[in-house]
């Protein structure tokens, strides 16, 4: 890859242009668009910007304009799907921006990049018996409280994530026809992660609230630069960290930036100005973290 290129920030644009320079630092995402360039018949408005975002940081051309031309794109397959795009009131925030993209985008070998698969299994309380169990897509972005991620580390936290919901949950016969509903019977559901995507991104909460008011959250957290997550025949499935968004400021406004790699230098990419960086350690700025597999 080339040397790096900053992007125009035409108006409150800078939460988009940190997603976007954090997204090409993901192998995965970025080789997804470059192997497409023929194959975009049919495509969305913002599939197609994408590739011509990749295509001209191929070809060492200019990108400075590249992540407006995105958002109109967007906007478009959104005007057409008669849909509202609801990222531009209050903070934006690129974890919101990466939703709506890929929604637009609207490629679903561009989502398996992003996407946990886990097993659902339907319970029922009283007979103990597995109803059903089937897979399912899910969780984009992994979202962490800090106790849980300080106690268990990141990997461990990743292994044994599943939500289980409210014990009397009675389960919707449209989306469950294979069993039949006993009075008085009441169910459980619970979600077993089993694939974790190519590209694996942490969400810290930038603030969070005591109650009374919104303090910085613990400074102490540092994610680390490799995660190593074990295969049950031997071996490991390694993740190594390439990209953050940091935010500054309070909930009400701030600046977003992102440090991200390029050929294993890391840069920070502040809209227009790139300017070469130490590492990527976990600061009280950052807000989201970026994985990729090895």
């Amino acid at each position: 890859m080339n040397l790096p290129s900053g992007f125009n920030n035409t108006g409150v644009v800078c939460w988009f242009n940190s997603l976007l320079q954090s997204l090409i630092s993901c192998e995965h995402f970025y080789n997804h668009f470059k192997d497409n360039q023929d194959s975009i018949e049919n495509q969305s408005h913002t599939y197609n910007e994408l590739c011509t975002l990749v295509n001209k940081i191929t070809k060492s051309e200019d990108i400075r304009p590249m992540s407006v031309l995105i958002l109109k794109g967007m906007l478009k397959d959104y005007e057409i799907k008669k849909q509202k795009l609801d990222i531009a009131f209050g903070q934006q925030s690129p974890r919101d921006g990466l939703m709506c993209l890929l929604e637009a985008a609207n490629n679903k070998e561009l989502d398996a990049s992003f996407n946990h698969v886990y097993e659902v299994t339907l319970i029922c309380n009283e007979t103990k018996k597995i109803l059903s169990k089937k897979r399912d897509n899910g969780t984009i972005i992994n979202a962490f409280d800090e106790e849980s991620l300080i106690q268990k580390g990141l990997e461990n936290f990743l292994l044994s994530h599943q939500c289980q919901l409210e014990t009397d949950f009675v389960p919707d016969p449209k989306e469950y026809k294979d069993y039949e509903h006993k009075e008085g019977y009441t169910y459980k559901r619970t979600y077993n992660l089993r694939r974790i995507p190519d590209i694996t991104i942490i969400s810290l909460n930038r603030y969070y609230t005591d109650g009374k008011q919104h303090r910085p959250r613990n400074p102490n957290i540092n994610l680390p630069d490799e995660m190593n997550f074990p295969f049950i025949r031997g071996g490991n499935l390694t993740y190594k960290k390439v990209a953050t968004c940091e935010h500054s400021g309070g909930l009400n406004g701030g600046h977003w930036i992102s440090r991200a790699t390029r050929e294993d230098k890391t840069y920070v990419f502040n809209d227009m100005s790139v300017v070469p960086y130490e590492g990527l350690k976990t600061l009280p700025s950052t807000y989201l973290t970026f994985y990729v597999k090895a």
